[in-house]
């Protein structure tokens, strides 16, 4: 069988460019679920601000294998 492939993204940044904190206000995980957000929103937000995905919009889980594929293409 094949080893698994990993994926090292850099790091996540606010839109303007700035490197998220919480400090700065910014939340993690549990704070955006604790705040209502669905876990598709949570993961597509996550991999538009990773540079996964060239829109934000909200992504199933099952749509992550693909485009980490395409990623790992790069």
């Amino acid at each position: 069988s094949m080893p698994p492939q990993f994926l090292h993204d850099g790091l996540i940044r606010r839109r303007g460019g700035e490197k998220l904190s919480k400090s700065s206000g910014d939340r993690g995980i549990r704070e955006l679920r604790a705040k209502g957000l669905p876990p598709s929103e949570v993961i597509g937000r996550a991999a538009f601000l990773s540079g996964l995905s060239a829109e934000e919009r909200g992504l199933d889980p099952g749509e992550l294998p693909a485009i980490i594929a395409a990623a790992l293409e790069a």
